[in-house]
């Protein structure tokens, strides 16, 4: 990933916090104003990776190229993991490749036509996890190009529109998820129309119409499940406990963030839209009490109905992050009663805090790869999930146009 050999000089400053040359920093660099640290964090960067960082101060300022890179890119796609990211960047036409203390950000081009059908993306139900084909066979091999231009899409759809965006890898669970979203909404001018957030999730298999494996979820809501209390009467909330978490329009959320009903809404009629003949697509239905799931009856495209596949719902409803994934099925009923949780996750209220702070629309799309019960690994179908939720986030770039998307700043 990086390239050329560690300064020892700047990783001694580091470490025996020697003071730099006044009014510049360890890297012999001006020192950004008001930022004590700037010193350190660019010896790290010099030192350990030699790419480009964004450096300390009151904010994040970013130096040459990733600044100009990320400069009017209306999408910013938000995954975990390199696999998570796999459906995005084989879309993605001429992506270069930035790093930010060890956050991996894509910058490229997508395409404003759907995405192709992928046949293998949600097999028979009861099917294991090596049935169908694998991401890698769905969407395309990366591996082999030349270096700095990863993905692209085929030569046909390079022909139509595209959409300039950007692809954050963040690592895993929600401190990473929060670094990478403010590092990227600090230094991105104009401030981006959409910040989605891409991956996998266990679904809460409860209540009348729970998500099944191989479905997709979108967020209504989202929130810290695991931040509060544990007490003799029972489990007792951020906002049981007052805690400050984050203030929005003068009131305190306590750690629950709700996403834009008519967003949340439009996105998801997109997603249902998907292969699917106008003259047999049903619209979004209502579903049970916090959820709504959009209606999946009115026959499926040809290629569907010809493979012998089920089509993914698509539903819509309240979700939850923590950092300790449910394992329990106990646990589980407890979880999901508390919070009417369709899903739990490890990054997405983290990436609904940040946006709701710097007033940023946010989605979130989720591939459901497990039922949140008694922890059974080898049960998980990830690549499955995988597929889903990246076909579904790709559907719903390419419709940006037709989604109501209004920006509002935190007060």
């Amino acid at each position: 990933m990086g390239s050329g050999s560690e300064d020892p000089a700047a990783l001694g400053r580091l470490l025996k916090n020697d003071a730099a040359p006044s009014g510049r920093d360890g890297c012999g660099r001006e020192k950004n104003a008001g930022s004590a640290n700037s010193s350190a964090i660019c010896a790290t960067e010099d030192a350990l990776s030699r790419r480009p960082v964004c450096l300390g101060g009151r904010g994040f300022v970013f130096r040459q190229p990733l600044e100009e890179a990320i400069r009017d890119r209306p999408v910013v796609l938000l995954t975990a993991t390199e696999a998570e990211a796999a459906p995005m960047l084989s879309a993605l036409a001429g992506a270069e490749e930035y790093s930010i203390a060890t956050k991996v950000f894509y910058v490229g081009e997508l395409s404003s036509e759907p995405p192709p059908a992928l046949l293998g993306m949600d097999a028979a139900p009861g099917a294991g996890p090596s049935a169908g084909p694998s991401v890698g066979t769905l969407l395309g091999p990366s591996a082999g190009q030349p270096a700095g231009t990863r993905g692209g899409p085929s030569p046909a759809r390079q022909a139509g529109a595209t959409l300039r965006a950007v692809l954050a890898v963040t690592g895993c669970d929600k401190a990473n998820a929060a670094h990478t979203l403010t590092c990227l909404l600090e230094g991105m001018v104009p401030a981006p129309r959409l910040v989605l957030q891409v991956g996998i999730a266990g679904a809460f298999p409860f209540g009348p119409c729970p998500p099944q494996v191989g479905d997709i979820v979108l967020a209504t809501h989202e929130a810290y499940s695991d931040t509060g209390s544990s007490s003799p009467d029972g489990w007792l909330s951020a906002a049981d406990l007052g805690l400050p978490i984050a203030c929005l329009d003068g009131l305190e959320t306590g750690g629950r963030f709700p996403l834009d009903a008519g967003l949340v809404h439009a996105a998801a009629a997109i997603i249902e839209a998907l292969d699917r003949p106008v003259a047999g697509r049903a619209g979004v239905a209502g579903g049970a009490a916090a959820a709504g799931r959009a209606g999946v009856a009115g026959g499926a495209g040809a290629a569907w109905a010809a493979a012998a596949l089920r089509r993914p719902a698509v539903l819509a409803g309240p979700c939850v992050t923590s950092s300790r994934v449910t394992g329990l099925r106990a646990e589980a009923e407890m979880v999901a009663a508390r919070w009417g949780a369709l899903a739990e996750s490890m990054e997405g209220a983290a990436a609904a805090h940040i946006c709701a702070l710097y007033g940023v629309p946010f989605l979130e799309i989720r591939g459901i790869s497990n039922l949140v019960v008694d922890r059974d690994r080898a049960s998980w179908e990830v690549e499955r999930a995988i597929a889903a939720a990246g076909r579904a986030a790709l559907g719903v770039v390419a419709a940006l146009d037709r989604l109501p998307l209004r920006a509002s700043r935190a007060t």
